[in-house]
């Protein structure tokens, strides 16, 4: 009986005994954890160590060349202060320099009795003289045939045209004509005030002043 009993309770037993986990499986729940918590501050570490790096780097190749030209303005500046507290010791130099330019200027300048004229007055320049032309009388002739008066008109030079209250007059090889009087078989038929114009028979010349 006690043997029945026995073989009876053995597996309430085995059913009672609580289950514990063992140690190898806590370990393998807490490595992922460990783990990932390593990778994300390694990640930091070396994020935060590139930052240090681009600032360091931006203080030595920036600000370099900036500090030595301040120190060179500042430099600069102390020593304009220091010149001005001095005062200036060109001042008797500067009085030689006036007085060497005064006595230049009054070297150089022209005396009076030795002046043409007055250069502070302004002075008409003196007109040339009026020169009388002598005129010669126009020659009356008898009107030549076309040919010569042809060639004779080629040789014909207007020398001036002047505008006068009782006409104009033109003065041509030397001839001083009016309008309607004739020379070498030419009549003046018109005088403008820079060419005069001659007919001979149906034929028209125009003589111009030269320019």
């Amino acid at each position: 009986m006690v043997d029945e009993f026995s073989l009876i309770e053995e597996p309430d037993e085995i059913e009672a005994a609580p289950t514990k986990p063992s140690s190898a499986s806590g370990r393998r729940r807490s490595l992922p954890k460990l783990s990932l918590l390593n990778g994300n501050l390694g990640l930091l570490a070396m994020f935060a160590a590139g930052i240090g790096a681009i600032y360091l780097l931006s203080l030595r190749t920036g600000p370099a060349s900036a500090s030595a030209e301040t120190k060179s303005a500042e430099l600069q500046v102390d020593d304009a202060l220091t010149r001005l507290s001095k005062g200036d010791p060109n001042t008797v130099k500067a009085s030689i320099v006036v007085s060497t330019f005064y006595l230049q200027a009054r070297q150089r300048q022209i005396p009076p009795e030795h002046l043409v004229q007055n250069p502070f007055v302004f002075r008409l320049p003196a007109q040339a003289p009026v020169m009388a032309v002598k005129v010669d009388k126009p020659v009356v002739e008898t009107p030549p045939d076309e040919l010569v008066a042809l060639d004779e008109v080629r040789n014909l030079r207007l020398q001036s045209v002047m505008q006068g209250a009782s006409g104009a007059t033109a003065m041509i090889s030397n001839n001083l004509l009016t309008q309607g009087q004739k020379i070498r078989g030419w009549t003046v038929k018109r005088i403008e005030s820079d060419q005069v114009v001659l007919t001979f028979q149906e034929h028209e010349h125009v003589l111009k002043l030269p320019r």
